[in-house]
């Protein structure tokens, strides 16, 4: 996870997001998942990335990589993915509320944002579909974590999908829900180690770029449930 996305975390228990003061309802953004611990359900959802695709096989898609991310810290978690391949915002919403009821998760981790970045939507219609998702996981007694679109180089130049990942960052932060700024992560990473974390296809995920993303998740876990965040969790 980038230090921009640490620092987000951490600001969430002071009621800042970075650069920017929001007053956050949530001083400890896993509540629910705290009071769990170590054993606590996860229920993944999203498109194609928490289906797997990219990965190679089914152990080694993120989802499945976050409880070994979390194993030498103590925790116990179960995780259960709920993936469909070019699956738009609102199609997660729609399967949220079943999922939740099947699984009884503390945590619900949000992969979102890719597909409504391919089709060019109103990223602010997208942010009220995650405004509404993240009602529905509180209110369930879940807490919530967002996963924003992976970057590959066809979108290099093209505004709107940095536009959606960034009114990710800004509803996560008024939201206090911790993002993983896996857009960042990847575009920052350079050309010599981006192509290794996609696809075949250069645009899904690889195997190693499914790896990166559960470490970097369950990083966010930790900070999340540590206020403090562990300064040799940053990279």
């Amino acid at each position: 996870m980038t230090l921009k996305a640490m620092l987000r975390i951490v600001a969430f228990t002071v009621g800042l997001s970075v650069g920017q003061a929001y007053a956050c309802d949530l001083v400890d953004p896993f509540p629910n998942t705290r009071v769990t611990l170590p054993s606590f359900n996860v229920l993944a959802i999203g498109s194609s990335s928490t289906g797997g695709v990219g990965a190679g096989n089914k152990t080694s898609a993120y989802p499945q990589q976050i409880a070994p991310a979390l194993r030498a810290s103590g925790l116990k978690p179960a995780v259960v993915a709920r993936g469909v391949g070019g699956e738009r915002a609102t199609g997660a919403l729609a399967r949220l509320p079943k999922a939740i009821r099947e699984i009884k998760p503390s945590l619900v981790i949000w992969q979102v944002g890719t597909n409504d970045a391919n089709a060019r939507l109103d990223p602010e219609n997208v942010a009220d579909t995650i405004r509404n998702g993240v009602a529905i996981i509180r209110a369930a007694g879940a807490d919530a974590m967002l996963v924003d679109p992976q970057f590959y180089p066809r979108i290099a130049n093209k505004p709107h999908y940095t536009e959606m990942a960034e009114m990710i960052d800004t509803v996560g932060a008024e939201l206090c829900v911790p993002v993983v700024d896996r857009f960042e992560e990847m575009r920052d990473s350079g050309p010599e180690v981006l192509p290794s974390l996609l696809a075949r296809d250069k645009f899904h995920m690889s195997a190693l770029g499914h790896r990166r993303l559960a470490e970097s998740i369950g990083r966010g876990i930790l900070c999340g449930l540590d206020s403090k965040c562990p300064e040799n969790l940053q990279k």
